[in-house]
């Protein structure tokens, strides 16, 4: 029962992402992207107080990874749902990680939208855009 349910919350976070994914693309005319393996690559990032945190470090728990902009129409409507998950007991208590990926952004702009729509969950600045070609996102 409980790998059914990893299962179940593994492919509904997945699904979420894809479709925020492309909420946010400009181009209609994607390249279809591969990894090379079931695992998602891990990556390298610092968040808004220059801690850095690696995905692997998260292995073994259900993670949910968002990535946006702030000049993205679809990011903004999504930040409160974000939040409400984040906050959501359920969620937490069955170890839900929840990281989100701002491409290419200062962290004064990001940090200035991030206090304007309360968002207190963890924000990764990925401010070469590296991690968003490896995960093929635009």
């Amino acid at each position: 029962m409980r790998k059914k349910w990893i299962l179940l919350t593994t492919i509904t976070l997945l699904l979420l992402v894809t479709v925020l994914i492309a909420g946010c693309s400009s181009d209609s005319n994607l390249d279809e992207g591969s990894l090379p393996s079931n695992l998602a690559p891990d990556f390298r990032l610092k968040d808004l107080n220059g801690q850095e945190v690696t995905l692997s470090e998260f292995r073994g728990s259900p993670v949910m990874l968002n990535f946006w902009a702030t000049w993205c129409g679809p990011c903004r409507t999504e930040i409160p749902l974000i939040q409400e998950i984040f906050e959501d007991e359920k969620w937490s208590d069955k170890g839900l990680v929840i990281l989100t990926i701002d491409g290419g952004e200062t962290a004064s702009v990001v940090e200035e939208f991030v206090n304007k729509y309360g968002a207190s969950f963890p924000v990764l600045l990925d401010k070469t855009q590296e991690v968003f070609r490896n995960y093929n996102v635009r």
